[in-house]
């Protein structure tokens, strides 16, 4: 999971988080819209003409000093004078156009590369983008998705400390005493092996033993000494 977030760019949800956030929305629903449809890298200029075509309504409310605001950094400024003739009008919508592919550039939804042998820029999406584009292009499949995510969620925390924590304290513990008992063999094996005195291996046999079983060993051996003495 930290892999992932690590592949996704800080910036990446700026654009849906400013003023003109709807007009990027729906730069990013084009796209999606023309990955869809070609099923291969967009081309820089068809992802241009589509904003151009479909969005020309939305360009003209889009501010790009208005929308500089925003930046946390400085870039560089860019001049839009507002024109009275279609050649003028034409102009700015394409610098605003040329704007927003910048800006979604920039925040990491893809990368423009230019083919060396055609000389043509393409928009390559790593497949986090394609997904984020699959949730904005249908938000009420954001509704069904998180509601599994919580289910699931749920489950695995009641399984986690209802049942596989419990179980996986015991075998802990079971696991301990096992290793104990097993260094305490291995140990008395050695010392019978090298020939020490029995009183000296029990005294070093019972130092593995905790404070309260080491009590109750000693209880159970004066216990028996007492009957052997009485008998």
């Amino acid at each position: 999971m930290n892999r992932l977030f690590d592949k996704i760019p800080e910036e990446l949800f700026a654009p849906l988080s400013r003023k003109y956030k709807t007009v990027y929305a729906f730069s990013l629903i084009t796209l999606y819209h023309l990955l869809r449809n070609q099923k291969t890298d967009v081309k820089r200029s068809d992802f241009a003409i589509s904003l151009k075509s479909q969005g020309e309504e939305r360009m003209q409310l889009f501010s790009i000093e208005t929308d500089r605001l925003d930046d946390k950094d400085e870039e560089e400024t860019v001049e839009v004078e507002a024109g009275g003739n279609k050649e003028d009008e034409a102009s700015i919508l394409s610098q605003k156009v040329n704007y927003i592919i910048r800006k979604l550039s920039k925040c990491g939804w893809y990368i423009i590369s230019r083919n060396p042998k055609t000389n043509v820029e393409y928009l390559y999406l790593p497949s986090f983008s394609i997904q984020m584009l699959k949730l904005l292009d249908d938000p009420s499949s954001i509704g069904p998705n998180m509601a599994v995510a919580l289910i699931t969620t749920l489950y695995g925390s009641l399984i986690a400390n209802w049942i596989a924590v419990p179980i996986a304290t015991k075998l802990r513990a079971k696991n301990r005493k096992e290793i104990m008992l097993k260094e305490v063999i291995c140990e008395g094996i050695l010392s019978i092996q090298a020939g020490e005195n029995p009183r000296v291996i029990e005294e070093k046999l019972k130092s593995f033993l905790a404070p309260a079983d080491r009590e109750a060993v000693l209880g159970g051996d004066g216990k028996g000494g007492g009957q052997g003495g009485d008998a």
